[in-house]
């Protein structure tokens, strides 16, 4: 993490993808949310992807991917992306894609990936929602 300003943080970090043998149409991926309550988490049913077309929700999402996509190093990433080592250079989430009345508070964002029903990967964000003080 680096913060960039008073309020924001980025997310700077190198992954590899280490596979690019799953065909585009096998390639499949969970995105859910969880809200922490008390000392577990509570499934939010606004986000909530089960066996998603990888693929056609990284050409076609609006909430999530697009500050991804503008964030990693690479102009030409493919879906699904080639074998090798990439960086995600100051990514801070598009909080204006926050569904108006979310509740304040902590939260796990989960992806998965899968070929077919195979778990081949996946990665978890935690996130601290606050209401933001407007000044005009």
């Amino acid at each position: 993490m680096k913060k960039m300003n008073k309020t924001h943080y980025a997310l700077n970090g190198h992954y590899s993808v280490l596979r690019d043998d799953v065909p585009k149409e096998d390639l499949k991926m969970n995105f859910y949310v969880d809200h922490k309550k008390g000392s577990g988490y509570e499934s939010v049913s606004l986000i909530n992807l089960r066996k998603a077309d990888y693929c056609e929700k990284w050409d076609h999402e609006q909430m999530v991917f697009p500050a991804i996509k503008k964030s990693i190093n690479e102009t030409n990433y493919p879906c699904p992306p080639k074998k090798g080592h990439y960086a995600l250079i100051n990514y801070i989430p598009d909080t204006s894609k926050i569904p108006p009345g979310m509740p304040e508070g902590l939260y796990r964002l989960t992806f998965e990936f899968f070929d077919k029903e195979e778990i081949v990967g996946g990665y978890k964000i935690y996130a601290d929602v606050t209401e933001e003080a407007k000044v005009d």
